[in-house]
């Protein structure tokens, strides 16, 4: 059976489709020794065209890509596979780690996107697959080891170990995601060794020191009245953020609590808000609406909240960064 090769759109960030070409039934990889179905040409057409310009570009790269299929077609049928050698070595891996990136909205989002973040600053801009390798990826990890309160390219730092571990988990995942899909012929992932997470004593504020936050002026209020809260409840910063009116309950007999689900058990129990707790938050608002609404998680917020911390006069910074960015009931 002759294969046929389709030319085929894939929706990415950007409101854009990254195109590519389906072969089927598959053909053999020269370098891999296995066969494969897809190759990713690197071109991308807008989703919904606004401008004449727009409209002008997406004929002209859809042209570009009807002929590159029309060459495949013939290659295939002459059994010459020489292009899927070269096919992924001019991918910009930076703009695969942002697609990829892009698309955790429901999963570990803001440490995927802080994890993509760092990896900029680290490359400096472009990167492309035939200059990624395992030297490469050591070279990040160092970074994201080293980089603790130093200056990296004349920028400030701030990763503590923890981070550091769930920064390159996400970077070690992408690479095993770049092999399947067959953007890299390596399997790094594979070669490179994960950061070990350190455990951490926890530490409580006292009350004089809770009272010294709620008088010195943070650069973010909304991030202010957040970790003030988690502070008094226990609540981490990934509840927090998805925390809405409408969780928040009253009773004659309890007073206010917040009603949740174990995870273990998959029971339901309740969580006591005080009213000190409960008064921090202002003027209560429609069910659907979020309590922190603009809140999310941030390299820029996470340096905020060290100043803020240090602006009070506090050196315990586990005792609040724990509890608001790292803890889960």
């Amino acid at each position: 059976m002759a294969t046929k090769v389709k030319l085929r759109k894939k929706k990415i960030s950007g409101n854009r489709f990254s195109l590519y070409l389906d072969f089927y039934p598959a053909i053999f990889h020269p370098e891999k020794n296995k066969t494969t179905r897809r190759e990713f040409l690197n071109l991308f057409i807008h989703e919904k065209p606004k401008t004449q310009l727009e409209k002008q570009y997406n004929v002209e790269v859809l042209e570009i890509a009807e002929a590159i299929r029309a060459k495949r077609h013939i290659a295939i049928l002459n059994s010459d596979f020489e292009f899927l050698k070269k096919k992924s070595s001019l991918i910009d891996f930076m703009e695969y780690f942002r697609e990829v990136a892009n698309k955790k909205k429901t999963s570990n989002y803001d440490s995927w996107i802080s994890s993509l973040k760092h990896f900029e600053d680290f490359a400096g801009g472009a990167l492309y697959v035939k200059d990624l390798n395992l030297k490469t990826c050591k070279e990040f990890k160092e970074y994201l080891l080293n980089a603790r309160n130093k200056k990296y390219k004349n920028k400030n730092v701030c990763i503590s170990r923890n981070s550091a571990s769930s920064y390159f988990d996400k970077f070690v995942s992408l690479l095993k995601q770049a092999y399947d899909e067959e953007v890299i012929n390596t399997n790094l992932a594979e070669k490179i060794t994960r950061i070990e997470e350190v455990e951490t004593q926890r530490e409580y504020l006292s009350i004089e020191e809770l009272e010294r936050l709620v008088n010195t002026i943070c650069e973010n209020p909304i991030l202010k009245k957040a970790a003030l809260f988690s502070a008094l409840t226990g609540i981490a910063h990934k509840e927090i953020c998805m925390l809405k009116w409408g969780d928040i309950r009253r009773t004659d007999e309890y007073g206010y609590f917040i009603p949740y689900k174990r995870k273990k058990s998959d029971r339901y129990d309740t969580l006591t808000i005080s009213e000190q707790a409960y008064n921090l938050l202002g003027d209560r608002r429609a069910d659907d609406k979020f309590v922190f609404e603009g809140l999310h998680y941030s390299d820029s917020n996470n340096r905020k909240l060290y100043k803020w911390i240090s602006d009070a006069g506090i050196r315990k910074y586990n005792s609040l960064t724990r509890i608001y960015l790292y803890n889960s009931r």
